[in-house]
This record gives structure tokens, sequence and C-alpha cells, in this order.
């Protein structure tokens, strides 16, 4: 695991596509305090990225911050040692999970070739729900920097949110700007398609960075969203 610069405040950490490990945010004011941006697949993937800040002298995050309810994002929750925050709709997703039954852990790691290459076991699998929850938005000052999280209307998930800081122009999207993973060819419904674009259009940002892939600048954010519709 790598931890890389994306603005002045603003680091990320690689995604694996073998584990379906995802980018990790890190958000680091000024003032020396600091924020992680989803809470990883794993315990261990939460704890490379712990080790990987320790080793690198950065200060530890005093929260964490969800972008979605997706189990590559939220399963190390129970590893996380700050209060969770995630909007409510993500948080139902995350109740629901919480109350799965060991069958319902069984089934779900069956299905799930990624977890299996995570977990040695379903047994090992604890889903826990967020401690902080927020609708629509919530800003957060982080020792003088405005950290925004924003819920948005968007084709991957109904309960996306934007991790936005407007002074450094960055955007932590999570997955919110993929299709449908539900659906054949994972197809983007034009209509939240559109919802989400207007949305991201209407933000000041220099920086967007998708958890599963390499960030991208505005404009090729917005090549990129042209290509979907």
């Amino acid at each position: 695991m790598e931890l890389k610069q994306l603005t002045k405040h603003c680091w990320y950490s690689n995604s694996d596509p073998t584990s379906d490990c995802p980018s990790l945010g890190y958000i680091l004011s000024d003032a020396g305090s600091s924020i992680m941006v989803d809470a990883g697949n794993s315990p261990k993937h939460h704890d490379e990225f712990m080790d990987l800040l320790k080793n690198l002298s950065l200060p530890l995050p005093r929260l964490c911050l969800i972008t979605h309810w997706h189990w590559d994002h939220t399963l190390a929750i129970c590893s996380v040692e700050v209060p969770v925050v995630a909007c409510d709709k993500t948080q139902s997703h995350l109740i629901e999970m919480e109350n799965w039954s060991q069958e319902d852990i069984k089934k779900f790691y069956i299905s799930e070739e990624y977890a299996q290459a995570e977990y040695p076991s379903h047994e090992l699998i604890h889903p826990k729900s967020a401690d902080i929850v927020f609708h629509d938005h919530i800003e957060i000052n982080l020792d003088g920097l405005r950290v925004i999280c924003q819920f948005v209307e968007g084709p991957h998930s109904d309960d996306s949110t934007l991790i936005y800081i407007p002074e450094d122009g960055m955007i932590f999207a999570g997955d919110s700007s993929a299709g449908d993973f539900s659906k054949p060819n994972i197809a983007y419904d034009p209509f939240l398609l559109k919802k989400y674009t207007d949305t991201i259009t209407s933000m000041e940002f220099s920086c967007f960075l998708h958890s599963h892939r390499e960030p991208l600048n505005r404009e090729e954010t917005f090549l990129f969203r042209k290509r979907q519709f």
C-alpha cells in the first residue's frame, strides 16, 4: 500500500483490483488534525492504512467518513477506533448489514470472491453501523479546514456521499460515478446520471477521485461522464 498526495491537504492510498480494496482518503489540516475517507473492506485493509500513516509519522484520523454502504468500503468499520460518519441512507443499509445472521453472512461470503480473498472465513466478518448520522449534508470544521459531506443522487447506489474540500478543489467520490452493478453490463440510469453530473458541475473542483480509479482533473472528469450518456 502507498499513500499519494493529491492536493495540499488530501492524500489517497492505492486501490487493489485483486482484492477489491478501494482507495482510502486522508485529509490533513494545517493544524495537524486528520480525517480518513472510508473504512476499508476488511480489518486487514484498515490496519495496513493505519500502519502506513504511522510509518510516515502522519497524525491518525479523528473521524472516518463513509462514501456509501457497499461492503468494500464499510466492512472494516468494526476496526475503526474513532467516530464513523455516514448519511442516513447509508446508515439504513449498514444497520441492515449489522443485523445479518451468520447464514446471511455465509451467503454473502460465498457470493463474493473478493471477500474470500480478504477473509479466511465468513466467521471473521462483523458488519457495523455508523456513530454519527446526517441528513443531506454535514460540514466539518477540521481545525479551520472545511470538509463537506454531501449526499448526491447518482447511478451507483442510492446513498452516495461526496466528500468535498473546497479549499483544495477536491472531491473524494467513492464509487458514486460508477454504474449500477446490480444491472446487466453495469448500466447507467440516464436520469440519475444527469442529476449526478449536474451536482458535480455546480461544485468548484480540480481533482476528482473514484475509489477504484486513478484521480482525474475537472476536464477529464466531464469527458468521462460524457462517455456514459
